[in-house]
């Protein structure tokens, strides 16, 4: 540094020494005194393409995209080509969220430098924030041929994810912590696939893993969810108390510790949590905690009330759909609790969803409608007594013995003991 200063003490116009303390500072972090020099380079030699990309970096790293990708262009009049442009280009411009200028300067980049592995995992990056995942594999997969790097690694098993590819996530996970078994992260992500995979025991390993090697609120939810998942209750509620330790405004570890309390049948330790949780904001796994807690108690207006919350938060959710019309059923609000189950055998039919549907409709009274549901569910569940049952329940309220009998001896063929079918005949003998 000293010898560029000396330079320009004897001449301030020296864009070469200007170029060079710039750099200087650039490497020890002095961003602003780096920008002030290189855009000196750039004032006194336009024409010379090192002193763009210095101010052009300096200003990335400052965080100040719009102003980086300004430099980009006028560093592009100056050597249209220059692949140190491009990646300035694509790293800037996915900052920013620019996401499909981002893929066409990193591809770019990636073209002129094929066997660099950074170009490739910023493609990666890119691509898989434009939502183009099998593009994100295959960019993050030949970084790692390339060199296997943390990011890309990371940006693998990210992607994969998101196609809810688990077997491919554990796999890349396990390569990952074979490449570097000091990276929590790794373990974390083979732990969640794990957990999809529903191979608990390994998930708890794996968030173990993690915990072993930096304290993070991330493992302590997985081990607290694997545990739930095990019906391991008492170990469930130490994870997600130490979660809470961590992150003590954390709604969703709240939600996810009265769901604990409520399995364990300490109801107002359950209660306390979701509302809790629910101080910090509107979230679902308290509403509809709150909202089975208030049905188990029979509380049914008040289970509705946080239902209807529920609902509003995840309006195409099946199970909200679905717990909101059993409620409005113990409320005798029966056309509404069709219209609820209507909805959730659109959204996930169950056999649950259509007996809801159907109890519904009879109870309005709404026979032709109820006979359709009763319809579409042996069609859904052809194996299942109960549907045929319905069916045939239905058309004693149309006075229709002959049908009725036929799909009370079809429920009796699957189930022999369906009373419900029984029941039928001795009305339609």
């Amino acid at each position: 540094q000293t010898a560029f200063e000396a330079a320009l003490e004897k001449d301030a116009e020296n864009a070469a020494a200007h170029r060079g303390l710039g750099w200087v500072q650039y490497e020890v972090g002095q961003y602003e005194e780096a920008v002030a020099q290189f855009s000196k380079a750039v004032e006194l030699e336009p024409a010379n393409p090192d002193g763009y990309e210095g101010q052009g970096r300096s200003l990335y790293a400052l965080a100040r995209y719009e102003d980086a990708l300004a430099v980009s262009k006028l560093w592009e009049e100056v050597e249209p080509d220059d692949v140190q442009k491009e990646s300035l280009v694509c790293q800037a411009s996915y900052q920013l969220g620019y996401y499909e200028e981002a893929v066409s300067s990193c591809k770019n980049w990636a073209a002129k430098e094929p066997q660099n592995a950074l170009a490739h995992v910023s493609l990666g990056w890119a691509h898989l924030e434009a939502k183009r995942n099998q593009e994100a594999i295959q960019s993050f997969s030949r970084s790692l041929e390339l060199a296997e790097t943390d990011d890309g690694f990371l940006g693998l098993c990210e992607a994969l994810s998101s196609l809810g590819d688990q077997k491919g996530v554990v796999a890349s996970a396990q390569r990952w912590i074979a490449y570097n078994p000091r990276n929590a992260d790794a373990h974390i992500y083979l732990g969640w696939a794990s957990y999809q995979l529903k191979d608990y025991p390994e998930a708890v390993e794996a968030f173990s893993s993690s915990l072993a090697i930096e304290e993070n609120s991330e493992a302590h939810h997985g081990l607290g969810d694997s545990f739930y998942a095990q019906k391991d209750y008492d170990s469930a509620l130490k994870s997600y108390e130490k979660w809470l330790v961590l992150e003590p405004e954390n709604a969703l570890a709240y939600a996810l510790l009265g769901w604990v309390q409520y399995s364990m049948n300490n109801t107002e330790d359950a209660l306390r949590s979701f509302a809790r949780a629910l101080e910090m904001g509107p979230i679902a796994s308290a509403y509809r905690g709150l909202g089975s807690v208030y049905y188990a108690q029979a509380e049914y207006e008040l289970a509705l009330e946080n239902q209807e919350q529920w609902v509003d938060l995840e309006p195409n959710s099946a199970a909200a759909r679905g717990s909101l019309g059993w409620t409005l059923q113990k409320l005798k609000r029966h056309a509404d609790a069709a219209s609820s189950f209507q909805r959730a055998v659109e959204l996930f039919p169950t056999t649950d969803y259509y007996s809801g549907l159907w109890t519904s409709l009879r109870a309005i009274p709404d026979a032709q409608k109820a006979l359709s549901a009763a319809e579409q569910w042996t069609e859904f569940d052809s194996d299942d007594a109960r549907p045929f049952a319905a069916l045939g329940w239905t058309y004693v309220d149309l006075n229709d013995c002959a049908n009725a009998r036929s799909n009370f001896q079809k429920a009796l063929e699957l189930d022999p003991q369906s009373e419900s079918a029984k029941s039928g005949l001795d009305r339609c003998p």
